[in-house]
């Protein structure tokens, strides 16, 4: 090449990532101290006339005198709003991330996300949403989502391979099986540059499906250490059903959700996707297959039964397959 191109000048863009950053920081730390809040929520544990008891009670009675459900029920579809929400913030913000570095994958993972941040507490509260989550925190959401597009252009803009200066940008990526640094990139010098582009936001693409995948088998695994169930003070996680299952000698199809979750890692980690896409199906098909012969064992006439029962454990079960198998691509 005889000229090396500069990349085009994002000032606002970057500023706008790191403002959205310092954002997804505090939205992170408040939901995820909601959650703990309320997951591990009980009156009897609370010490009457602390700031705890009255910052929580008031809160509740607030959210109660709207029509929001306080019950123990209701209580843990809280704690879920928040769980789900804290996990949005950390995907939201590994699109942000790439966005800084002008990846345009990066603004349909963080809008995707941002979007699910906002209508989860629709589906769970219905006309209580904005009493949990205060209307201006939406709008928020809201505005950056504007912003983010209207800097789009720097993410869909011509980039060239090199810095001003001449240096390579794009070191410690791989294509072709070669890693790109001043050696092993000296072949695609004076080569297709824009085929050389695609092929690194082809790698980056893959990359972002691949932790979204990881962070679906994690979850499947940590779930089995929540509450799987929640019968008046009785919340027993998954990991309890599969010990009772083992002293006393019974197989249960729920055991196979964290090996198969754990194999499931393991071949992503190593991206043998095929195998990982197989995994998260089977426990899918598992998942279903124990739906239904709850329904009949216990004669439960609806799946909207089930969930009265559900707690964050069954949640995550039931979503976090369907991430696993949409994203485990090669």
């Amino acid at each position: 090449m005889n000229k090396k191109a500069e990349i085009p000048k994002a000032k606002a863009l970057k500023l706008l990532c790191l403002l959205s950053f310092i954002g997804f920081i505090y939205c992170m730390a408040l939901d995820s101290a909601k959650f703990i809040t309320y997951q591990f929520y009980s009156p009897d544990n609370l010490i009457e006339d602390s700031n705890a008891y009255e910052i929580i009670s008031n809160e509740l009675n607030t959210w109660s005198m709207k029509g929001v459900d306080v019950s123990e029920k209701g209580i843990q579809l809280i704690a879920l709003n928040f769980f789900l929400r804290s996990t949005f913030d950390v995907l939201a913000l590994f699109g942000v991330a790439l966005m800084f570095y002008q990846l345009k994958i990066g603004y349909s993972i963080y809008v995707f996300f941002q979007l699910l941040y906002i209508t989860v507490p629709f589906l769970i509260f219905w006309d209580g949403t904005f009493t949990v989550v205060p209307l201006q925190i939406t709008a928020v959401n809201l505005v950056y989502i504007g912003l983010f597009t209207t800097q789009r252009k720097h993410l869909k803009s011509k980039r060239t391979l090199y810095n001003s200066d001449g240096s390579i940008k794009y070191k410690g990526y791989w294509i072709d099986g070669k890693p790109i640094d001043e050696k092993g990139f000296s072949e695609y010098k004076g080569g297709n540059e824009k085929e050389i582009l695609e092929k690194i936001d082809k790698a980056n693409k893959k990359f972002s499906y691949k932790l979204i995948a990881i962070f679906s088998a994690i979850s499947l695994i940590l779930a089995c250490f929540f509450p799987y169930i929640s019968i008046l003070n009785f919340k027993p996680s998954l990991f309890d059903f599969i010990k009772g299952a083992i002293e006393k000698g019974e197989f249960i199809p729920v055991m196979l959700y964290p090996i198969l979750s754990i194999i499931a890692l393991f071949c992503l980690l190593i991206d043998v996707f095929p195998i990982a896409k197989f995994m998260f199906l089977v426990i899918l098909l598992i998942l279903i297959y124990n739906t239904f012969s709850t329904l009949n064992e216990y004669n439960i006439s609806s799946l909207k039964e089930i969930f009265k029962l559900a707690d964050i454990g069954l949640y995550i079960i039931y979503i976090a397959p369907i991430l696993g198998l949409i994203f485990s691509k090669d």
